[in-house]
């Protein structure tokens, strides 16, 4: 079977990413509430908010200014023609509706140079240390990408044990999470290779196992983070 041509995956890799962000939106948002203890929302809720979104239609309310469609209507039925009123006849902004102003006072956020450091170093050894294993094994294409998969796996089990530990256990500290959860965890885990390895599938016609790939990275980062919370609070409880 002859490849795909090149605008071809580069649709299909757009699709891919379009189909699997509100996924992991939703997949991050219950974890966050599961590390939280908060009410979980519900792992497909992106979905359901963006067709709600795309279904939504606009209504107008009946005073909604010189031309609602109230007005537009009175004037349709008594015959008249409709006319927007003049720029002497609008009323005036009022104060208390008025954005106000910054005096003298910038409004950018300060950049904390030390909370960037941690985040760089701790990135700079999981992206070492997921290259260094990618290269110790390296995959073979078409078959299961078995080191991208534990890689995942681990950078989700490794984020959920840390969030919670350092947010229920350990003092506060505002360069621990930066340096091993944005950080490192976040350049340990890769969503960009897993995208790679599915057009590579997908140019070999192995649907099926480009679907299971997806699916058993999605919800073994969740059970990752799952099991590290409950591993986590149990300890607390036992303690």
């Amino acid at each position: 079977m002859p490849a795909l041509p090149d605008w071809t995956a580069q649709v299909l890799q757009m699709l891919v990413i379009l189909g699997l962000a509100p996924l992991i939106t939703g997949v991050i948002a219950h974890t966050e509430a599961i590390i939280g203890q908060r009410r979980r929302p519900r792992v497909l809720q992106p979905y359901y908010d963006i067709f709600k979104l795309l279904s939504r239609e606009t209504v107008l309310p009946a005073s909604a200014g010189p031309c609602s469609p109230s007005r537009m209507s009175a004037a349709a039925h008594d015959g008249s023609r409709y006319s927007p009123p003049s720029p002497a006849q609008a009323s005036p902004p009022r104060p208390d509706r008025m954005a106000a102003k910054p005096l003298g006072e910038s409004r950018r956020p300060r950049i904390d140079r030390s909370e960037l450091a941690a985040i760089a170093a701790g990135g700079a050894v999981g992206a070492l240390a997921r290259v260094g294993l990618s290269q110790a094994f390296p995959t073979v294409p078409g078959q299961w990408p078995w080191v991208t998969f534990a890689i995942n796996v681990a950078a989700a089990f490794l984020l959920g044990y840390l969030a919670t530990r350092l947010q229920e256990r350990l003092p506060l500290s505002t360069l621990r999470r930066p340096l091993l959860g944005t950080g490192f965890c976040g350049a340990f885990s890769t969503f960009s290779t897993i995208q790679l390895e599915l057009l590579g599938m997908i140019d070999r016609h192995h649907y099926a196992l480009a679907g299971g790939y997806v699916a058993a990275s999605v919800f073994g980062g969740y059970l990752g983070v799952f099991a590290a919370t409950a591993i986590v609070r149990r300890v607390r409880l036992i303690a």
